[in-house]
Formats: C-alpha cells, structure tokens, sequence
C-alpha cells in the first residue's frame, strides 16, 4: 500500500457547528471531527484531517484547506472520491476540489496567507435572509474614517491588543499585507490579508474598525491600541456570523477551485 497525502478544499456555512476544530462533548459537531468521520468511512480507514487553521463557532469558509495521509493500492485519489464524499456530506459543506499533494504538505505549516472578508448589511429594515451570513449594522457607517483606521493596520506589528488574552505565549507578532473597505451597494466588506491570524484577531479589529466608522473611536487611536497590546484597549469582538476565510495561499502549490 502506498502513502498518499490528499488537500482538500473545503467550503461550508459554519452557522450549526461549533467551529472548525476537533472539541470533545462539544454540543454541536465540529467541521473537523464531521469530515474525519465520513472520509474515514468513505476509506475504510482512520483519517486524521489538519486544516489551514481554527474558525470559530458560527465563521464561514468559502476556500478552506486541509490535508491528510491515507493509504491507497495505487498512490492515486480513488475515483470519483469527491462526487462521493459530497453525497454523504450534509448540505452545509462542500468539498469544491481534491488533489494529490508532497507527502511533506502541511496545509498549516506550509501557508503563507490567508485571507479573510467581514461582511456587514447596512439595509434598512436588514434582509431577513443573510441574518446567518452578515453583520447587521443598525447605524451609520463612515467608510473612509473605517479605511484611515484599516490602513494604520497593515504592515508588522504587535497584534497583542487584537487578540484573546492567552495568545501572548505564543507569539502576536504578525504581518498584514493588505486591509481594504469595500463598499457594495447596502453591504460593507472588510478584506484582510495576512500572514496569519491569531485567535480572534479579526473579529476583534473588524469590531474595531466599525466603532470607527460609528464615530465612537478616532482612526488615530489604532496606533495607541498596538502599542498599548492591552485586548481591553480595542473595540469590542464583532459577531461570527459575518466572517469568511476567503482564501489560503502556499508557495508552491496552486489552489485550484
């Protein structure tokens, strides 16, 4: 039997689970642990599935990755492996492509962006129908005091104050390439991309940066809130319902959807 090493991408509505990650007793089932059980049965063999990276209860995925190690006769993808898989999976994910990758692929380790968009409905009364896939602001907006703000955030910096209190052992040190306020008709869209995230970290800074553009903050205070990396000087952890991970991007390998 030959070792093959299979990527996946992965798109879901994250609204009935409780995250991406494995939780043991967890109330809802989390996408990890859903996934594993039906690969492993589709196999016949144990799966041990790693991701990109954790979403939390409720966030999204248009473009998840993961990885994981199986046996098979020939070295190949069995045949029609994701029609089949997509037949058993529950109507809330999806797997949009397979394909054989290095045995040495790790789709966390190995990422070298990720990309994440926060989408806020600005309508009056709100759309009743994207409750689950959107903020819904009740005020105001100002998109270019939101994008002043946006912008003190891209580059290297000490994301402490951006993060849940337990990251700083582990590092909050981190490089955002790119923040951009995108308006579409009643909706607003955050784009983030980074290096990587830590946990909370974009929930924190788009509630943030909507405080901002309520006028409750000044975009000049953004500086402040790095420097301070006090989690209690930035704005408060906005709602998962409108978050995405949009994309995850490696050196060498092409993500094809």
């Amino acid at each position: 039997m030959d070792k093959l090493n299979i990527m996946l991408i992965i798109s879901y509505d994250g609204t009935g689970y409780s995250g991406w990650q494995r939780i043991e007793n967890a109330q809802k089932p989390s996408i990890q642990a859903l996934l594993e059980n039906r690969i492993s049965g589709l196999l016949g063999q144990r799966i041990r599935l790693i991701g990109s990276g954790r979403t939390d209860a409720g966030v999204h995925a248009i473009a998840q990755t993961a990885n994981f190690i199986c046996r098979t006769s020939d070295g190949e993808i069995p045949k029609n492996f994701t029609a089949h898989l997509n037949y058993i999976l529950p109507e809330d994910i999806r797997i949009i492509s397979a394909r054989k990758v290095p045995l040495t692929f790790h789709s966390r380790h190995d990422a070298i962006s990720k990309t994440y968009e926060y989408r806020i409905d600005l309508r009056r009364p709100p759309s009743v129908f994207d409750r689950r896939w959107t903020y819904q602001e009740k005020g105001e907006l100002s998109e270019e005091r939101m994008r002043q703000a946006a912008a003190y955030l891209v580059g290297m910096h000490d994301f402490a104050a951006f993060s849940t209190h337990g990251e700083k052992k582990r590092g909050t040190i981190r490089t955002i390439y790119k923040f951009e306020i995108i308006r579409e008709g009643s909706s607003l869209r955050m784009e983030v991309t980074g290096d990587g995230f830590l946990y909370h970290m974009v929930r924190i800074m788009a509630g943030t940066l909507i405080e901002v553009g309520r006028g409750e903050r000044s975009p000049r205070e953004i500086p402040l809130i790095l420097r301070s990396r006090e989690r209690d000087a930035a704005g408060w952890m906005a709602p998962p319902q409108g978050l995405f991970l949009k994309e995850v991007r490696y050196r060498h390998i092409d993500i094809v959807r």
